[in-house]
């Protein structure tokens, strides 16, 4: 049977998992905006 303290951990890192804090920090460090590339592109204007 295992102990508390890895039953607390299993649970919380689960947690973790469900509120998608991976993608949160990705959203946070990345942002959601077009890279400059695509929102300054030069399209051709004949």
């Amino acid at each position: 049977m295992s102990s508390n303290t890895t039953q607390t951990r299993t649970i919380r890192e689960a947690k973790k998992k469900k509120q998608g804090r991976k993608r949160k920090n990705k959203m946070v460090n990345h942002g959601t905006s077009l890279p400059a590339e695509e929102l300054f592109k030069v399209v051709d204007a004949e």
